[in-house]
């Protein structure tokens, strides 16, 4: 199902060029379900919305409270994509360490993967999933988001993404650039 619905969008916006039917389905609103915004709530969850405007995807980012004993410090985030294109949606866990090695490259360590890192994250990541599969929405993997789609042909200003266009730039990024700057 959910190749299809990938196909779905790169039939429909990107070898059809129905421009007008995309900039419609950029143009609507998509809210964050409440029963994430009380599961982020009771667990003192911040969330932080980013690429509000006009755009074909909604991106949120979770911060999790800071972990710390000790000098040990971590803090956890996770960020939600939900395409505007089609019911897909993606989740990526992230975390940070600050480093105390004084001979470091850099003040943090950092990594991210589908894989949550707590519990926390974990009970997060079912009520999104439950939630937006009960709307009808399907996750996106991150290594299925990152694979390559062959054959796409753009007009000559579009020079951006090149010739390595990934399933996860069609669905939640401008790849077409014929949105209005949002400013």
């Amino acid at each position: 199902m959910l190749n299809k619905k990938i196909k779905e969008v790169k039939e429909l916006y990107y070898d059809q060029n129905k421009n007008s039917d995309y900039l419609k389905k950029c143009s609507e609103k998509i809210t964050l379900p409440i029963l994430l915004r009380n599961f982020s709530d009771e667990h003192h969850i911040k969330n932080l919305e980013i690429n509000s405007g006009l755009f074909p995807s909604r991106e949120w980012y979770f911060t999790f409270p800071i972990f710390k004993t000790g000098e040990f410090e971590v803090e956890y985030t996770t960020v939600l994509k939900i395409s505007k294109l089609t019911t897909i949606y993606s989740l990526l866990h992230c975390f940070d360490v600050k480093d105390k090695n004084p001979k470091r490259m850099f003040p943090e360590l950092s990594g991210s993967s589908d894989e949550t890192y707590t519990f926390l994250q974990y009970d997060f990541a079912e009520v999104v999933a439950e939630t937006l599969s009960e709307l009808g929405y399907e996750r996106l993997s991150w290594a299925e988001g990152e694979r390559k789609i062959a054959g796409l042909k753009f007009s000559g200003d579009v020079i951006l993404y090149g010739p390595d266009v990934t399933v996860s730039d069609i669905l939640y990024l401008d790849v077409l650039d014929i949105l209005p700057d949002n400013e």
